[in-house]
């Protein structure tokens, strides 16, 4: 695993998938936990419901529209004093659609970490 403060490289973890028929109004995990510490997150939702995300599998923590994606790059206002933002290692992410199933697409997450 690769240090969170120490890194000179982006890299890639592989790409997670959950088509749509996985998705329900009860929160189903997108792949396996992160291995690394994630330094940029995407979340790609193609799938024609609205979505909600969480990182434990119990809150309701942002929401990606039908047809949208969010990327939340921590890194991008790093502090030499504080060190940087990530998602921890083995953090686990979780969608559920609280407003219908979907019937088409898929949910995509890209994970980027600092490699050594």
């Amino acid at each position: 695993m690769a240090s969170p403060n120490n890194a000179i490289r982006v890299a890639f973890e592989p790409l997670r998938v959950l088509a749509f028929g996985g998705i329900t109004n009860v929160y189903a995990a997108v792949g396996t936990p992160l291995a690394n510490s994630c330094r940029l997150f995407e979340i790609v939702n193609t799938t024609d419901e609205l979505i909600y995300v969480s990182l434990d599998g119990v809150t309701d923590q942002f929401v990606v529209p039908g047809g949208g994606s969010s990327v939340f790059d921590f890194t991008t206002n790093r502090s030499d004093f504080g060190g940087i933002f990530c998602i921890a290692a083995n953090t686990e992410v979780w969608v559920r659609a609280p407003l219908g199933n979907p019937t088409l697409g898929d949910v995509y997450v890209v994970v980027c970490y600092g490699a050594e």
